[in-house]
């Protein structure tokens, strides 16, 4: 876990009134927290908890810039996809699957043709399953 990453994990785990402590060397450092006898009773200070995350906003960006330059383009395609919205339909205009792909390969041999249905007799579903964007924590409806 890059340093700052793991800063702002300690300045949070202070606001939320939870202790921290960074375990491991090198690059597979990594942050612990635990409770205190104080997490229950105490407020929190949401006004200090949002300025740390909005300080700290850019740690992420950092982490990954740091480990090469493959992961700062997923990064990127990330950044894009985080406009979504709950409720959006996402992979719906996905291309079809290379012929060289190995779940396709296998789907061959027994017997399934691009266009066919799913299963023993073809009679499933032909379509691929829409993926539905859900951001809120509001469980599933």
């Amino acid at each position: 876990m890059h340093r700052l990453a793991r800063k702002a994990v300690h300045e949070l785990a202070t606001a939320y009134n939870l202790g921290s402590k960074s375990k491991g060397s090198g690059i597979a450092r990594y942050t612990t927290l635990f409770k205190l006898e104080t997490t229950a009773n105490s407020p929190l200070n949401e006004r200090k908890i949002a300025n740390i995350l909005r300080r700290t906003s850019h740690v992420s960006a950092l982490e990954r810039a740091s480990a090469d330059a493959n992961r700062v383009a997923s990064y990127r395609v990330q950044a894009r996809s985080s406009h979504l919205r709950d409720g959006d339909v996402v992979g719906g205009d996905a291309e079809e699957i290379a012929s060289d792909n190995r779940g396709r390969v296998m789907l061959e041999k027994l017997g399934w043709r691009s266009g066919m249905g799913l299963g023993a007799e073809g009679g499933g579903i032909t379509i691929p399953l829409l993926a539905v964007v859900k951001k809120s924590k509001s469980g599933l409806q």
